[in-house]
């Protein structure tokens, strides 16, 4: 209130400047509170202007996130040879393929789980059948906007899928039991 105070009671456009400018100043200083001896609170401080988050900001989270998670995933054997979904459209039918992409849409149909899924490429209907009981538990679990590998059988437009691969540390060895 003080401050706004002070920018009313001025008309002059260089003096409201200085007043701005002085309190953008005052605010990147971080006000320390005293609690007791020895101990320090830093009650406020932020190292950079606060801005408005854009469009553009999410789409950039989420591309860094599906390069970062992409490259988590290509370390699999399964998923070295993985292809962009553009270059799956030269593939042939029933040919064997590996992709790495995002889920953008899950549903369920009588057969079993319809995703679509994207990359930077494009996106691709991607099938699990339920007649694959351990396929389907894995693909249940599958949710939106999460970035996974897959490897299946093309179909038209389509692949068939054989696996699912997440992002987590694989168990190479089977644990000891006692």
């Amino acid at each position: 209130p003080e401050f706004l105070e002070k920018i009313a009671s001025t008309d002059d456009m260089e003096q409201i400047s200085i007043l701005v400018n002085q309190k953008i100043l005052e605010n990147e200083q971080p006000k320390i509170e005293y609690i007791e001896e020895g101990t320090v609170k830093v009650v406020f401080s932020y190292k950079s202007q606060p801005k408005k988050i854009t469009a553009q900001d999410f789409i950039t989270h989420f591309n860094s996130r599906y390069n970062v998670i992409k490259k988590m995933l290509q370390q699999r054997p399964h998923l070295e040879s993985s292809i962009t979904i553009n270059k799956l459209r030269n593939k042939q039918e029933k040919e064997k393929v590996a992709v790495i992409g995002m889920i953008m849409s899950k549903e369920e149909t009588k057969n079993g789980l319809m995703f679509n899924v994207e990359d930077p490429t494009g996106n691709i209907k991607v099938f699990f059948s339920k007649n694959k009981h351990e396929l389907a538990a894995k693909s249940n679990d599958v949710v939106l906007d999460e970035v996974i590998g897959i490897t299946g059988s093309m179909g038209k437009n389509i692949i068939f899928g054989n696996d699912i691969f997440f992002p987590d540390i694989p168990m190479t060895k089977e644990l000891k039991k006692s």
